[in-house]
């Protein structure tokens, strides 16, 4: 007889609360709006379709999912919810922190031929909500997606280069290998994208030989992602092993690698030059040992201002502008030493050691407005910079530092008090600490230009029929620009509203107010939010830039950090509310109990409800489980069954506070079908008993030989508040395909049975795997218990170590 069966017969009224606690202090409780984690893979080549895995928190059913970029294309609804396929995590101590479990969604994205190199953007949504974008990679490669299990040198999948790498660091034990070949002084390059496309990876990358023997790789960061080379030593297979650097790993945990042979430019210098003149620039590359390669290409630059890429290559960018382009020269850190140059000048510069620090002179003319601003270039660099801006005196009169500027830009806006020489001064914030030859930073000394760019920390906001929302707009005025601007919302639903549609003089920051009506049709919508302005008589547009969630810790990404199109996700108004008694109940482990659950039904919401286990948690799960259930039509209660393993910690947690969460669907007054998803409002609060019974095996491993039966006997330690039968089946898990076994009962009051397990005739019966055998039984208050034994089988002719 199954858990749900059982769970179907237990009357409502069996349910004991053995004591109610006094009201429970409140706890912070997780976030309510359905969020998106991860893509798997996170990209694909040109001109193939690719079966990808969403995932999410808090998203029900037939979400919906929009993807953006010239040549991408995908269905507007996710599919079915995809199985858990993880590692299967070691039992640890649970902790009292939250912790979320993402799920993944089905789905297929397809890449047309022509589709650019580089990053499209993807996001989900549905009625209760919507998410940021986060990126999809295009890539020109033959693409590699990793399959469980390779987590063991044995078991690493073999790759041929170059080749872009797809996995998932999916649970605590999960460690990802491959194998391929490399020739004698070939120089591998291993580029791994992570915190780039907003992974939670944290990557450990390591290389190691055909005997095992790691090797020592060159390493640079680009952000917080690791570029590895290694030079091979010798003809042969060599092993790549990827892995997290905590064991907290999940289906969020996406990385995606490119392995190739071919010259990887970590950094230009100079990194441009003024527009329409031909350009010397130092390409440094990687070399597999200490030091960079550099080599000197010429290039011819556009007139146009903005980046360049030169056709054929790859790597960094150069900036073009307008201004006349210089390297700083040493010896420069001293007043005394103080490099001279003219404005309007774009320097390139480096602080080569923990104590360089780079000075320039020039001259002013009195209340003349200056911009300085200075930023490491390329992105992902380790260069902090901080500028300070001294009098000819040498006394200091201003100060920027990039990491308190959200653009990662030193910049000083400064009018002159006085005709006469100054001195900007170009140092690391770790300065005495940190330095080297990838320090490297472009500063621009002009007089000021006004202009203005407009911005906003994400690309999306939820609003609700008949309610109100805000977003946080920030405005970056530039060379003294201090003029009104004026805003226009292109895109925006009828029956939505903004307020204001004017940035007042001097303002750098305004809250963006969204209401509306209670018609207004539910769904996500696109916006395209552009501010425009006089200067000099001359009117100006700037859209509004929003931060994706691409992005790593140190604002670096592997697309653009700013997109062009804002996100409105007008939600319908709540159907229904979750509730549960938040009071401590008791229930034994090795035991599932019902837990009751009220729904309270709003704006004429009569649909089924289904309840299950919540994807976001106040503390570790200890291994509970939640077997979902339906509350129908026109009902407002029902029981929730709660499985509370048998390996459960004991005086760990002072209680298991559990979340649950349920969705519904339903056609809103438009006909468009809506999917909801809501969190409980309370916690469902256990206190755990002892066990009431416990099954364990006669031996702890068996051997046969493939296509033999072999049989397994098993012992059963009951407590008095157990008398009954139980039926032993083999449990399904991970490595056990193919094993099956004729369910057996325990008689009530024995305590041995016997099953015999039929070995499967394969490969799968060439390895050695873990057996769990599952016995269930009902308690006399109709509860189910639940107990489990495991046996390990072990092929004929092996000794396992």
């Amino acid at each position: 007889m199954g858990v749900e069966t059982l769970l179907r017969r237990i009357p409502l009224a069996v349910l004991m609360i053995c004591g109610l606690a006094q009201a429970l202090p409140a706890q912070p409780k997780p976030g309510y709006s359905p969020s998106s984690s991860h893509i798997f893979p996170a990209g694909g080549r040109r001109g193939t379709s690719v079966a990808v895995r969403v995932g999410g928190e808090c998203l029900p059913p037939d979400t919906n999912l929009l993807v953006r970029g010239p040549g991408l294309s995908a269905p507007a609804v996710l599919g079915r919810r995809l199985p858990h396929l993880g590692e299967p995590d070691q039992r640890r101590k649970p902790t009292e922190v939250p912790i979320t479990y993402p799920r993944e969604w089905e789905t297929k994205i397809t890449i047309a031929p022509d589709t650019p190199l580089g990053a499209g953007w993807w996001r989900i949504s549905c009625a209760q909500g919507g998410s940021g974008s986060r990126p999809f990679l295009v890539g020109d490669l033959p693409e590699w997606i990793e399959s469980e299990s390779n987590s063991r040198p044995a078991t690493a999948e073999a790759v041929t280069l170059p080749i872009t790498l797809n996995g998932q660091i999916y649970g605590e034990r999960d460690a990802d290998y491959f194998r391929f070949s490399l020739k004698k002084d070939q120089i591998l390059v291993c580029d791994v994208l992570a915190g780039r496309i907003g992974s939670r990876l944290d990557p450990i990358i390591q290389l190691f030989d055909s005997n095992g023997q790691r090797l020592d790789a060159q390493e640079v960061r680009v952000g917080t992602d690791p570029v590895l080379a290694l030079q091979a030593p010798r003809d042969g297979e060599y092993l790549l092993r990827v892995a997290n650097i905590t064991f907290h790993g999940n289906a969020a945990c996406v990385y995606r690698i490119t392995l190739t042979t071919r010259p990887h430019a970590v950094y230009v210098f100079p990194s441009g030059g003024r527009g329409g003149t031909e350009t010397a620039v130092n390409v440094f590359t990687m070399t597999g040992s200490r030091s960079l390669a550099i080599r000197k290409q010429n290039f011819t630059l556009p007139k146009a201002a903005g980046w360049f890429r030169p056709a054929g290559t790859s790597g960094p960018q150069l900036v073009v502008d307008d201004r006349h382009n210089r390297l700083e020269s040493e010896p420069n850190d001293t007043f005394e030493q103080a490099q001279a140059v003219e404005l309007p000048t774009t320097l390139h510069g480096r602080l080569t050691s923990a104590t360089d620090k780079d000075t320039f002179r020039f001259t002013v003319r009195k209340d003349q407005r200056y911009t300085f601003r200075c930023q490491a270039v390329p992105a992902g660099l380790p260069t902090l910079p901080v500028l300070v801006l001294f009098d000819g005196k040498g006394k200091q009169l201003v100060e920027a530092q990039a990491v308190k500027d959200p653009d990662r830009e030193a910049r000083i806006e400064w009018k002159a008090p006085a005709d006469g020489d100054f001195q900007l001064c170009v140092r690391d914030l770790r300065f005495g600490s940190r330095g080297g030859p990838d320090f490297l930073y472009r500063l621009v000394l002009q007089p000021a230009r006004p202009d203005f760019a407009l911005f906003t920390a994400a690309d999306s906001l939820n609003l609700v029929q008949a309610g109100s929302s805000g977003v946080d707009l920030r405005v970056k005025r530039l060379g003294g620009f201090a003029a009104p601007i004026q805003l226009a919302v292109e895109g925006l639903p009828e029956g939505v509203t903004v307020t204001p549609l004017q940035i007042d003089k001097g303002k750098t920051s305004v809250k963006l107010t969204f209401k509306a009506t209670d018609e207004a049709a539910s769904r996500s919508y696109p916006l395209s939010i552009i501010g425009s302005a006089k200067i000099d008589e001359i009117e100006i547009t700037r859209p509004l830039q929003s931060r994706h969630l691409g992005i790593d810790s140190s604002g670096t990404s592997a697309g653009p950090t700013g997109l062009d199109r804002f996100h409105l996700t007008l939600c319908h108004k709540p159907v229904f509310r979750l509730f549960c008694l938040e009071a401590y109940l008791y229930a034994h482990r090795g035991t599932v109990f019902p837990y009751p659950m009220t729904v309270e039904r709003l704006n004429g919401f009569e649909g089924p409800i289904t309840v299950q286990i919540g994807d976001r948690q106040n503390r570790d799960l200890d291994g509970v489980e939640m077997i979902p259930f339906v509350i129908p039509p026109g009902q407002t209660e029902g029981h929730l069954p709660i499985y509370l393993p048998e390996t459960m910690h004991i005086n760990i947690q002072s209680q298991s506070q559990l979340y649950s969460q349920a969705f519904a669907q339903f056609k809103d007054q438009h006909g468009r079908q809506q999917s909801v998803l809501v969190l409980s409002e309370k916690r469902n609060m256990l206190r755990t008993r002892p066990l009431v019974v416990k099954m364990s095996a006669a031996r702890p491993s068996i051997t046969a030989d493939p296509g033999q039966t072999v049989a397994c006997q098993l012992t059963l330690e009951r407590t008095t508040n157990f008398p009954g039968p139980m039926t032993i089946k083999l449990h399904e898990t991970s490595g056990s395909q193919g094993f099956t076994a004729e369910p057996v009962t325990f008689a009530a009051g024995r305590s041995t049975a016997t099953v015999t397990v039929q070995v499967p005739s394969d490969a799968n019966a060439r390895r050695a795997t873990t057996l769990t055998f599952r016995a269930t039984g009902k308690m006399p208050n109709g509860f189910a218990a639940i107990t489990e034994a495991k046996v390990r089988f072990v092929p004929s002719g092996t000794l396992e170590k």
